[in-house]
C-alpha cells in the first residue's frame, strides 16, 4: 500500500469519526433527554414476516406495548410488556382450519443516547409465553370432528429498535428482532 492511499483511507476515518460522533460515556449510560425515569411509553402496531407453511394469514402479527424507564445502578433500562395476535386459515375440500398465536411477553431494554433529540435507540430481550390455538371445522364426519386445541408454550427473544418522537407525546416506532415476527412498525406515545 503506498503512501497516498494510507493518507486518504486515515482521512477518510477520520472524516466518517466526525459524522457519526457521539459522546462515548453518554451513548450507553444516559437516556435521550426527552426521556427520563418514570417515563411510561405505550405502543401499538403491526408485524411483519414469520407466516405459517400452508396457510393464508388472516391477521397479521399485531401487537400492544407498554415499556417503563426505570434506571438501575444509574443504567438506562426500562421494562415492560407485549401482546400480540396473529391468524392464518386455510379452507380444504373438507373444511377449514384456523391457526391462531396468541403472545403474552416481559421485555428488558437497554436504551442508548446517540445525541439525536427525540431518538431512543434500544436492544433487550422479551421472555414469556406463547399459545397456539387450532380450529378445525369440519364439513363431513368422514374428515373429523370439529375441535380446537390449545398448545402453551415458553419463548424466548432478541430485539432492537428505536421511538423516534414528533413532539412530547407522539411518535413512532420499529423493532426487528427473533420473535413473534421479524419486524415491527407502529405509532407511540409517551407520559
Amino acid at each position: 500500500m503506498n503512501f497516498k492511499k494510507i493518507i486518504a483511507v486515515l482521512a477518510a476515518a477520520m472524516i466518517s469519526a466526525s459524522v457519526f460522533a457521539f459522546e462515548a460515556e453518554t451513548f450507553w449510560r444516559e437516556y435521550e433527554p426527552s426521556f427520563k425515569s418514570g417515563s411510561v411509553v405505550p405502543s401499538i402496531g403491526a408485524g411483519l414476516g414469520t407466516g405459517e407453511a400452508g396457510f393464508n394469514m388472516k391477521i397479521p402479527p399485531l401487537y400492544g406495548i407498554v415499556d417503563v424507564f426505570v434506571p438501575i445502578a444509574d443504567l438506562p433500562f426500562s421494562f415492560g410488556g407485549e401482546f400480540g395476535f396473529k391468524q392464518f386459515g386455510n379452507s380444504f375440500t373438507y373444511g377449514k382450519e384456523t391457526v391462531s398465536y396468541l403472545s403474552i411477553m416481559g421485555r428488558v431494554l437497554w436504551h442508548f443516547n446517540f445525541g439525536v433529540e427525540n431518538l431512543d435507540v434500544y436492544a433487550g430481550s422479551d421472555i414469556g409465553t406463547k399459545a397456539l390455538i387450532w380450529n378445525y371445522d369440519y364439513d363431513t364426519e368422514v374428515a373429523g370432528k370439529d375441535h380446537t386445541s390449545t398448545s402453551w408454550y415458553f419463548d424466548i427473544g432478541f430485539l432492537t429498535g428505536a421511538h423516534y418522537f414528533l413532539n412530547d407525546t407522539f411518535g413512532f416506532f420499529g423493532e426487528l428482532g427473533y420473535g413473534f415476527s421479524f419486524a415491527k412498525l407502529g405509532v407511540s406515545f409517551k407520559f
